[in-house]
C-alpha cells in the first residue's frame, strides 16, 4: 500500500543525516530509514516500518548513559510508540478491554462459584450440610472505568498511529469526556495494576498507562519523535544476539599504569577495550566478531571506502593476541560485519544465492599473518534479515553459516 503523507527519508550514517526513527510533524509522517535497509516507499509493507522501529527499543532499554548518548532530541516529544502500537496490534486481535479475571464475593448477588462454595467447611444440621457462605462472582467496581480508559487509549493510539493499520479513530467509540477523566484512568489503572496476577492484563495495563503518560506530554503545536541519533549501538546488539554465545566481559584485554610516584605496588587500573561479540563454536574455536555500522555495503564494492580503519584492524588484532594468550589451545578468529541492503542494485554482483551473510574479503597485518587471529574476514549482512531475525531464540543456522565462510576462504 502506499500512504500519502509518509516522507521516507534515508540515513547515511554520516554527520547530521544519522537520525533513525518517526517523526511526525504537523500533519506529515517522517520516516527515517538506514540506508543498508531496504525500504520501499511506493509498495509499504507494514511489518518492515514496524520491525524497524521496534529495534530501537534496544537503545531506549538501555542504561541511562547508553540512552542518553543514543538519543538527544531536547525539543520534540518522545513518543511512546511501543504501547501505541501494542495497544493497538491487541485491539485488533482482541477487540475492547473485558475484565477475565474472577472476583468472588461471600453473599453477594451474582452468580454462585459452586466449586469455591463447596471448599469451605459445611455446618452439618441434623442430616443437612449447610454452606454458610455463597460464594457469587461479582464484577470489579473498576470494571466500568478501566473499559472506559482502554477505548480511550485505542482511539487516541488510533489517532497518531493508526494509519499503519488503517485504523481511523472515528471507528473507535470513548466517552465525550474522556480527556478530562485521564487522573482517575490513571488511578484505576495504577489500583488494578497492584492486586492483579494476569500477566497479559499486567502488560495491557502498563501499556494503557504508558498511553496515558504519553498524551499528557503532547500538544497540538509539538513534534513527535520517537527514534535514536544513531543506529550503529543497536546494529551492534542485534549482530550481539545474532552470532553471540559468549560474555565479553570475560574477554577484555586489561591494561595498567605503574606510576613512579604511586604507592600502590600492584599499579593502577588503565583504560580496557571491549570486543562486540564473542561466538565460541562446539569445537571450541573462538571467534572474535566486530560489527561496523559502516557504509561500504552502500558504496563501491570494488574500493576501500567505507571500511574499518587502521585503528580498529589493530584494536581486533590486539583482541586476538589477548584472547590467544588466554586460551593457548584454541584457534581465535577475527571478524568484521557491515551492514548492506541484499536487494539493492549494488548487491547484483554478488554471485551467492543466499545473499543474507556474504564473504567479501580480508585484511591481514604484516606482523601476525601466520597467526589464524592475524586476518580479519569480513561480512556483509542484509540489515533486513537482521532486523527480523535478531530476537529468535535459535541462531545455530547463521552461526555454522559463519563459520563455514570463514573456513573456505582461510589465508593461511
Amino acid at each position: 500500500m502506499r500512504i500519502d503523507n509518509l516522507v521516507p527519508h534515508i540515513a547515511t550514517g554520516e554527520a547530521d543525516n544519522s537520525f533513525v526513527g518517526l517523526k511526525i510533524i504537523g500533519n506529515q509522517i517522517h520516516f527515517y530509514f538506514p540506508e543498508s535497509y531496504h525500504f520501499n516507499a511506493d509498495d509499504f509493507e507494514r511489518d518492515d516500518f514496524l520491525d524497524l522501529l521496534k529495534t530501537i527499543s534496544i537503545a531506549k532499554s538501555s542504561s541511562a548513559d547508553t540512552a542518553e548518548t543514543y538519543n538527544s532530541h531536547k525539543e520534540e516529544t518522545e513518543l511512546a510508540l511501543l504501547s501505541y502500537i501494542w495497544i493497538l496490534e491487541d485491539y485488533l486481535k482482541n477487540g475492547y478491554y473485558i475484565n477475565s479475571e474472577i472476583i468472588l464475593r461471600a453473599n453477594q448477588r451474582g452468580k454462585v462459584n459452586w466449586k469455591r462454595t463447596f471448599q469451605q467447611q459445611p455446618i452439618i444440621s441434623g442430616r443437612n450440610i449447610v454452606y454458610p457462605n455463597l460464594m457469587t462472582e461479582v464484577k470489579s467496581p473498576q470494571d466500568t472505568i478501566l473499559i472506559e480508559a482502554h477505548r480511550y487509549c485505542v482511539k487516541k493510539s488510533a489517532s497518531l498511529i493508526g494509519w499503519i493499520y488503517g485504523v481511523t479513530p472515528e471507528a473507535i467509540e470513548a466517552a465525550t469526556n474522556a480527556d478530562k477523566m485521564v487522573p482517575r484512568y490513571l488511578a484505576a489503572i495504577k489500583s488494578e495494576l497492584d492486586c492483579t496476577f494476569d500477566d497479559e492484563k499486567h502488560s495491557r495495563l502498563e501499556h494503557m498507562e504508558n498511553v496515558l503518560i504519553g498524551l499528557d506530554e503532547i500538544s497540538e503545536d509539538s513534534n513527535i519523535v520517537y527514534g535514536v541519533d544513531t543506529y550503529y549501538y543497536v546494529f551492534e546488539r542485534m549482530i550481539d544476539s545474532i552470532f553471540g554465545t559468549e560474555k565479553v566481559e570475560e574477554y577484555y584485554p586489561t591494561f595498567t599504569w605503574h606510576l613512579k610516584y604511586s604507592t600502590k605496588a600492584d599499579g593502577l587500573a588503565g583504560p580496557t577495550i571491549r570486543p562486540d561479540t564473542i561466538m565460541r563454536t562446539d569445537a571450541d574455536d573462538i571467534y572474535i566478531i566486530d560489527s561496523k555500522f559502516y557504509r561500504y555495503g552502500s558504496l563501491d564494492l570494488s574500493q576501500t571506502k567505507g571500511l574499518p580503519e587502521a585503528s580498529s584492524i589493530v584494536k581486533q588484532i590486539t583482541y586476538g593476541s589477548y584472547v590467544q594468550s588466554e586460551y593457548p589451545d584454541n584457534r581465535i578468529y577475527n571478524v568484521f560485519i557491515l551492514p548492506y541492503d541484499a536487494q539493492s542494485a549494488n548487491a547484483k554482483m554478488i554471485e551467492e544465492a543466499d545473499k543474507n551473510l556474504v564473504y567479501i574479503g580480508e585484511v591481514s597485518s604484516g606482523w601476525e599473518s601466520d597467526k589464524t587471529y592475524g586476518h580479519i574476514y569480513t561480512f556483509l549482512v542484509d540489515l533486513r534479515y537482521v532486523v527480523k531475525t535478531w530476537n529468535k531464540l535459535v541462531h545455530e543456522e547463521d552461526r555454522d553459516k559463519l563459520v563455514n565462510l570463514v573456513n573456505d576462504n582461510m589465508g593461511i
